[in-house]
């Protein structure tokens, strides 16, 4: 390992930041920093992750110690942002702080990403310790990674015979060579020999289950072969046990429907309610997705859990209107006009005067009501303006089965004021009733 002098060396110029919502946490690792020699002006810290970035596009630090999780952002995304800005001829150092033991295995599976993992509650001599190990491991890398290195190159290369031979001793070195067995998946994908490309990210995750590049490496196989069901399953599992951002979610999102998983769509709403930031983008997406799930339930015949779907699609859509209409108007469809009468009932108030709460209300009104009380329900709609094509073709029905028809060709002349384009469907629906007479 490298003396203190060796690090000394390396740090020296160097700056760092530390990114963790708690004082205390940055404070120690500053502390750390310090001791191995970063100089104090050259120690940048912030609590959120906005702050993180704009620290970073600013003053370029070579070291990063981010929280596993932040405000609105993962730690984890920090180490591309850190790498498309670091100084020519500088190395990079990047580590992550876990909460948990679920935490610390997902970032123990990101090599080549995380240098190193701080596994709370961390001590001072821990700090330095790993800080340490990271710096000396980039200082001088051990054989195993030296050889990763020249595959890497190999493979950019094309050069892949030379690669896989490389590889091949390279999994000698290590009792774990998932990062080997990633990169000889890539060879072989690169080959266009997919069943082996296949065959080494699954031997990979034997070794790391969670291995991020071969779970990955097994998404994009599956993805360009267009087999998207297996595809979904992959990105479930990068889902489940990687921090998720808006981007990935709404493609999980888009690929459970595609793959008909309707059944994911709870657990996939789950992980939006725990989501800090979410664009309208995501909103909307999660919002059809819910509806399309509950239409689902309901054409299965579970009314409740359709019902529950549909609640959460709502607030989803921050009470939209339209997404209310489309809920009423299936509930209606299906004959569950208590259920509709409950999504209404949550109607925004300011708008409850207007022609959409008033025609879902005739609809609701239609199924459980008297003709005759229906009837009139329409015709005072029609009166103060808010009746739709529906509501007057539904009202000519209406009076015609009833046998009135001057009151129902009376209505036809107010529905054409309003759509005179309708003149032969209102008409029709006249003529048929009295044809059957």
């Amino acid at each position: 390992m490298a003396t203190q002098k060796d690090l000394s060396s390396l740090l020296r110029g160097y700056s760092a930041l530390i990114v963790d919502p708690s004082g205390s946490i940055k404070l120690s690792i500053a502390k750390a920093l310090k001791d191995i020699g970063i100089d104090n002006n050259r120690l940048h810290m912030a609590g959120t992750f906005e702050k993180a970035v704009h620290i970073i596009q600013k003053s370029k630090p070579e070291v990063v110690i981010s929280e596993y999780k932040l405000d609105t952002g993962l730690g984890s995304e920090l180490r591309n942002i850190q790498a498309d800005h670091l100084r020519e001829g500088r190395t990079a150092i990047f580590g992550l702080v876990a909460g948990t033991s679920n935490e610390a295995r997902v970032a123990e599976a990101q090599e080549e990403d995380v240098d190193f993992y701080i596994l709370k509650p961390i001590s001072q001599q821990q700090i330095e310790t790993l800080i340490a190990e990271a710096a000396d491991q980039r200082m001088n890398p051990p054989p195993y990674l030296q050889k990763i290195s020249l595959v890497r190159q190999l493979i950019d290369d094309e050069k892949y015979d030379e690669a896989h031979a490389e590889l091949e001793q390279a999994m000698q070195m290590t009792d774990r060579p998932s990062l080997a067995l990633y990169y000889e998946g890539l060879a072989y994908f690169k080959q266009g020999q997919v069943e082996k490309a296949i065959a080494a990210y699954h031997e990979g995750l034997q070794n790391i289950p969670l291995h991020f590049k071969c779970l990955k490496g097994l998404y994009d196989i599956y993805s360009s072969q267009k087999q998207m069901a297996k595809a979904y399953k992959v990105w479930r599992d990068l889902l489940s046990h990687y921090p998720t951002s808006p981007d990935k979610l709404t493609h999980a999102i888009r690929m459970a429907i595609e793959t008909k998983n309707g059944d994911d769509i709870p657990d996939l709403y789950e992980l939006y309610r725990q989501m800090d930031e979410r664009p309208k983008s995501l909103i909307k997406v999660m919002a059809a997705a819910l509806m399309a799930a509950a239409k689902f339930k309901i054409n299965a015949g579970e009314v409740d859990e359709a019902s529950e779907l549909f609640q959460f699609a709502m607030i989803t859509s921050e009470y939209d209107p339209p997404t209310i209409e489309s809920i009423v108007k299936t509930l209606i469809k299906y004959r569950e006009p208590d259920a509709a009468v409950k999504f209404l009932k949550q109607f925004p108030i300011e708008l409850k005067n207007s022609p959409l709460f008033a025609q879902l209300d005739f609809l609701i009104t239609k199924m459980s009501a008297s003709p005759e009380q229906w009837i009139e329900h329409g015709r005072s709609l029609i009166k103060s303006g808010k009746a739709d094509a529906h509501v007057f073709r539904s009202v000519i029905f209406g009076l015609s089965e009833m046998g009135k028809h001057n009151a129902a060709e009376s209505v036809i002349g107010e529905a054409l004021k309003v759509y005179p384009e309708q003149r032969s469907d209102f008409y029709a629906i006249l003529d048929n009733q009295q044809a059957r007479l």
